[in-house]
C-alpha cells in the first residue's frame, strides 16, 4: 500500500470523494518490521494544522485514520528528533489507547475509520 493509494481510498470512503487528505496535511505511517509499532518522523507543520494519520499495516492488509483538528496537539506531546527538526513517533500497534511509546499520546479519540487494502483498490 503506498501513501498516494490510502489518500485515495480515505478520501473516496470518508470524504465522498473530496480531496480532504492530502500529502501536506497527511502522514503515512507502516509497521515497523522488527517491532510492533506504526513509526513516523513527521515535521513541524502537520501538527499546526488540521493532521491526518493513516496507520498501515501491511500484515493484515488494513490501513486506520486518525483525524486530529487543528490545536489538538502541540509539540510538547511527542518527542523531538533534533538530528533531523522533526517528531519521532511510534504508536504501539497493540495498545487499546493507540498510543505513541514514547511520550503517551493516544490516538484512540481521534479515530475515523479502518480500511481493507480490498477496498481501496477496488
Amino acid at each position: 500500500m503506498t501513501k498516494k493509494d490510502a489518500i485515495i481510498g480515505c478520501n473516496r470512503r470518508f470524504y465522498r470523494g473530496e480531496n480532504t487528505l492530502c500529502n501536506r496535511n497527511c502522514t503515512f505511517a507502516s509497521q515497523n518490521k522488527s517491532k510492533a509499532v506504526y513509526w513516523s518522523n513527521p515535521n513541524f507543520a502537520k501538527v499546526e494544522n488540521d493532521w491526518y494519520v493513516i496507520c498501515n499495516n501491511q500484515h493484515c492488509k488494513k490501513i486506520y485514520l486518525y483525524y486530529l483538528p487543528r490545536g489538538s496537539v502541540t509539540r510538547d506531546d511527542f518527542k523531538i528528533r533534533l538530528d533531523k527538526d522533526c517528531f519521532h513517533i511510534e504508536i504501539d500497534c497493540n495498545d487499546e489507547n493507540v498510543a505513541c511509546q514514547m511520550s503517551g499520546f493516544g490516538f484512540k479519540n481521534y479515530f475515523v475509520g479502518e480500511m481493507l487494502y480490498s477496498e481501496i483498490e477496488a
